[in-house]
């Protein structure tokens, strides 16, 4: 990993603050279909049951069986052998680490290496923050209890060789210092060494394979059944039990329209095969889909440009001395909102049909003259990104041609920015409150528009869970045997994941991990 990764970038204020003075898998198959494999753990039809859906090649023998081998099915797989579990790890990629190989560090309070800088802070602290944010809306006990094991669960994933090199509020992004950075990337410093561990404790790891069917007995979980990359179907009994680390739904299209996102607007930034196999899994034994209470991690960008470029990663798409209009040429939004919250620079443009940043070659000088070259020069990015097929990227020497060329009328983009800049001469912004000193006014050109696109990591939760991470019914009665982990089943969000506490998400990913693994091992000898 390199250290300009998919969140480190920089605060609008503080990078704009200069410039108001100078103006895996190749594919994943196809979902399967058939009924419930309602089997008794000798993989025999019950007199109830129906038919298998699947002509089972193999079958295997277990204690546990964890689908998905990402940072939360890693944690599960070495927390279930600890005590010398037999334990069968499916995972649809060729390798592990799933989306945290896009991923840096995780949030604790109260972790060794916090104690050390001198850091405190409490549970308080963090709560107070979440209930502002989501007006209450949230699960308080989920963060309770996610806050109260994270500095043990730091510590525990060091003893397993996880390394860590600092402890800091994510660059100025965060509300506390809480955010663990992974020494040498995520691969190095927590996917290599919690890979070995699990080997080392004798995790039998099934690549390319995927899960596709939920096997019970008398309503309790006690296997699955899984896809080889061959087209095989080998069916894993598990006496303790299946943990779901699947990693969601972002690869499916059908599901994020039934959310009513347009795929057409989303560029997938994370790893591939996450298709909601989980969530298929656990709907079809009894659990139920929660996606309309969730939210998906996301950031907006330049449509068709690389998300880590100059177009991707800096004023284009968190704002700061732009101007935001949408389809009809109309400006919507403080375009520099992500000064008060990192999830703001995405919802501000979510509620319109299309949108684009304003710029013209003054503003993108300026960005260049003020901002660290962490990346290619904007102005040369945008002049190249001009030829390049599918860039959302448009020039004109006047504000009326740039109209023609984003299909809104001329004379309304004109008089909005027309009233836009006497905002920024004026240093009010009396229409949507914009800091001061990101308002700049754009009096010539050449004029650029970007076109707004949507950068999707992961879904963030779906599967109903309680705070054993033990998926749910209807009447909120845990379904046996079956736990959906990291965010697959996280229910600490609503609509937004926040960042204010930074990595929260790699937090309730490795403690759901961890607590799963722990009451599957429990669930073997119940």
């Amino acid at each position: 990993m390199t250290d300009f990764t998919r969140r480190n970038f920089f605060k609008a204020a503080g990078v704009f603050g200069g410039i108001a003075a100078v103006s895996g898998l190749a594919g994943c198959a196809p979902q399967q279909t058939g009924a419930q494999n309602d089997l008794a753990e000798t993989g025999a039809a019950s007199e109830s049951s129906n038919a298998p859906a699947y002509d089972i090649a193999e079958t295997k023998d277990c204690d546990i069986v964890v689908v998905g081998g990402g940072m939360s099915g890693l944690a599960a797989a070495v927390s279930a052998s600890e005590e010398g579990h037999h334990v069968v790890l499916i995972e649809a990629n060729t390798n592990t680490g799933g989306n945290g190989h896009g991923t840096e560090g995780i949030f604790a309070c109260g972790s060794s290496l916090q104690k050390e800088l001198g850091i405190n802070f409490t549970f308080e602290d963090v709560i107070a923050e979440e209930f502002n944010f989501f007006n209450y809306l949230i699960d308080a006990l989920a963060w309770k209890d996610l806050v109260e094991a994270s500095a043990d669960n730091v510590d525990w994933l060091a003893s397993n060789g996880v390394l860590f090199d600092g402890v800091d509020n994510y660059r100025g992004q965060g509300k506390l210092d809480a955010f663990h950075w992974y020494a040498g990337g995520a691969a190095a410093g927590y996917i290599e060494p919690m890979t070995a561990k699990a080997e080392a404790q004798g995790v039998e790891i099934l690549y390319s394979t995927r899960g596709r069917e939920l096997v019970t007995d008398n309503g309790r979980v006690c296997g699955i059944v899984a896809e080889a990359k061959d087209g095989s179907y080998v069916q894993i009994n598990a006496k303790g039990g299946v943990i779901l680390a699947t990693g969601g739904y972002a690869d499916n299209d059908d599901k994020l329209r039934e959310m009513g996102i347009n795929p057409d607007r989303v560029a997938r930034k994370g790893f591939p095969c996450h298709e909601g196999d989980g969530l298929d899994m656990a709907v079809a034994v009894g659990g139920v889909d929660e996606r309309n209470r969730r939210c998906v991690m996301r950031e907006p960008g330049t449509r068709g440009c690389d998300f880590e470029s100059a177009l991707g990663a800096l004023a284009i798409r968190n704002g700061g001395p732009v101007m935001y209009v949408n389809q009809n040429g109309e400006r919507f939004t403080n375009e520099n909102a992500i000064v008060h919250n990192d999830a703001f620079a995405c919802n501000c443009i979510l509620k319109q049909k299309s949108s684009f940043t304003i710029a013209n070659d003054a503003i993108l000088a300026a960005i260049d003259a003020n901002v660290p070259p962490i990346v290619d020069n904007l102005s040369t990015a945008a002049a190249a990104a001009l030829s390049e097929e599918g860039a959302g990227v448009f020039k004109a020497d006047t504000i009326e041609e740039l109209a023609a060329q984003i299909g809104v009328e001329g004379d309304k983009l004109a008089s909005e920015l027309a009233h836009y800049n006497e905002l920024c001469q004026a240093g009010r912004d009396t229409d949507f409150g914009k800091e001061p000193e990101a308002l700049v006014a754009m009096e010539s050109g050449p004029f650029w528009a970007f076109e707004h696109g949507l950068f999707y990591f992961s879904t963030i939760g779906g599967i109903k869970t309680n705070r054993s991470f033990e998926v749910c019914d209807a009447d909120d009665e845990p379904i046996a045997g079956l736990w959906a982990v990291g965010t697959d089943g996280c229910n600490l969000y609503g609509d937004t994941y926040t960042v204010m506490m930074p990595a929260s998400c790699m937090a309730n990913n490795i403690n759901s991990g961890r607590c799963a693994g722990r009451a599957a091992i429990d669930a073997c000898s119940a």
